[in-house]
């Protein structure tokens, strides 16, 4: 959906959009803008702002699954870009990985474009460059949400 347009942009772009908005309106979208720029920390609280934003705002779960999801395919950084792929990697993992406790969004996440492709592509993730342990997570978050949206096997 994105394209040539570099997802911190693209996030900037909903961000700057929404904030002509009530303080309703593009919740989601907002915070999951928000976490993924390059020097947000995605922690438990941000984490559960999300979630909460898709419960409470289900038409946004589709734009906002976008955005993760093209954080997952393969970025090509500019050179006056200040984002890290590996950390942008993890942080759409972790955000996805809770997202998918909620039935409404893995429904959603399996007709997402390119969804599946990006997760079993990063379940054999290595080199990210912020070490082995980083690698490790990505992997094992890519296995369980891949796992949990494409196997069948529904958040309990």
């Amino acid at each position: 959906m994105f394209g040539a347009l570099s997802l911190g942009a693209a996030a900037h772009g909903y961000m700057h959009r929404s904030a002509m908005t009530t303080h309703t309106e593009h919740l989601l979208i907002r915070l999951v803008g928000s976490a993924l720029h390059p020097h947000a920390k995605v922690d438990f609280p941000a984490v559960t702002a999300i979630c909460e934003g898709a419960a409470s705002h289900p038409a946004e779960v589709p734009e906002a699954l976008t955005m993760l999801v093209a954080m997952l395919e393969e970025q090509e950084l500019r050179p006056t870009d200040a984002r890290n792929t590996t950390q942008d990697l993890l942080k759409a993992l972790t955000i996805l990985n809770e997202l998918v406790t909620n039935n409404a969004v893995v429904t959603q996440l399996r007709s997402t474009l390119g969804a599946r492709e990006a997760l079993l592509r990063l379940q054999g993730f290595q080199g990210g460059g912020l070490g082995s342990q980083t690698d490790e997570n990505i992997r094992m978050f890519a296995n369980e949400v891949c796992r949990t949206v494409f196997s069948g096997s529904q958040p309990s």
